[in-house]
């Protein structure tokens, strides 16, 4: 599934200035996807010495 463009609104609340112009986008991936994303992420925390959550 393709990512996914979300706009400031109701449904999504991004307040702040220009609010009308704020987009936040939606990433669509799989289980394994995220759990491999998650892991590089906590490598590269931990690398930098960094509290790995």
């Amino acid at each position: 599934m393709p990512d996914s463009l979300l706009a400031c609104g109701r449904e999504v609340q991004l307040c702040g200035n220009s609010h009308y112009r704020m987009k936040g986008i939606l990433k669509v991936e799989t289980a394994a996807e995220f759990s491999a994303r998650m892991a590089e992420k906590a490598a590269n925390l931990a690398e930098e010495g960094e509290e790995v959550w």
